[in-house]
């Protein structure tokens, strides 16, 4: 193997972009061995040249996007090699997002609230709507609308990709990885800033494809996976579904004389708002003949 006798950046040869959109740069160097060198890579190892990644020597917000190595025609102890700097590039590594996008998915659903039809009834303030269970909008007579009213929910999406690690690269091979979609986060989490509750988050797309990578500074490249993500937060608060409690039966005294809870029927004389209009030993003290709501613990 040759020895480097000197390297540096060939004097009149460095250029330079600007533009509203665009930074850019171009070095060129030169490297003098003691002895013909026939190998590309001989000349890529060596360690002062700039690698892809490499902050540019003048201007930190700019790094190197490629280099190009050649020979003189004549004389194979002196390599040239041209470096491009510009400020999109970046060093990519495996687990770290990139191209992170936020956007926007739209739901037409039937309208669903808490409403009240009568003038006489005090205004909820909101919550009280969000503690109350959610009901079906109704028109003045109590019925469901014909064509149900549609609302609009903007739901925010998140997508980015990253490149996977050895672990991930053999959930993909196998297939498990699919098993991810449709999973909602446990704990609370921080996207772009913001505080996002557990269950309100959801991965919606898993998409992997092939990818030839090169880890940052090094010369061989590897066949990894490249998997693109897409998250979406519920904008009403949670994915997981909420049944409402309610039921026939109920864990209640036995008798009037005995305090035993047991689970029987609801009757009439049961329920809370009867005021004791109908006792349990009235002969019209029926059963229920709709669902009423628990408390939670039956």
């Amino acid at each position: 193997m040759a020895n480097l006798l000197s390297f540096g950046i060939v004097p009149g040869t460095s250029t330079a972009g600007l533009a509203i959109e665009a930074n850019s740069r171009e070095l060129e160097y030169v490297l003098r061995f003691d002895a013909p060198v026939t190998d590309t890579e001989e000349v890529l190892l060596v360690e002062q040249l700039p690698f892809p990644g490499y902050t540019y020597p003048f201007n930190d917000t700019l790094k190197c996007t490629s280099v190009s190595v050649s020979p003189e025609p004549n004389n194979q102890s002196v390599w040239r090699a041209r470096a491009q700097f510009d400020a999109t590039g970046l060093a990519v590594n495996e687990g770290f997002a990139y191209d992170f996008k936020p956007g926007v998915n739209l739901i037409n659903q039937v309208a669903r609230g808490a409403y009240w039809a009568s003038v006489e009834d005090e205004f909820p303030v909101w919550d009280d709507i969000y503690d109350t269970p959610i009901i079906v909008i109704e028109n003045s007579a109590g019925d469901p609308f014909a064509e149900p009213l549609q609302t609009v929910q903007y739901n925010r999406t998140f997508s980015w990709w990253q490149i996977e690690n050895a672990a991930t690269g053999r959930i993909i091979d196998d297939g498990s990885i699919y098993e991810f979609i449709g999973t909602i986060n446990r704990n609370e989490t921080k996207i772009c800033g913001q505080t996002i509750g557990a269950g309100q988050a959801i991965i919606k797309q898993i998409e992997p494809v092939l990818y030839y990578y090169r880890p940052p500074f090094t010369l061989s490249s590897q066949m990894r996976w490249k998997t693109q993500y897409t998250v979406e937060i519920n904008a009403t608060g949670s994915w997981i579904d909420r049944v409402l409690d309610q039921g026939y039966d109920a864990y209640l005294k036995k008798s009037e004389t005995d305090s035993t809870l047991i689970k029987r029927p609801i009757k009439l004389a049961d329920l809370p708002y009867n005021s004791s209009k109908v006792k349990n030993s009235d002969a019209n003290d029926g059963m229920i003949q709709q669902p009423v709501k628990l408390d939670g613990d039956g």
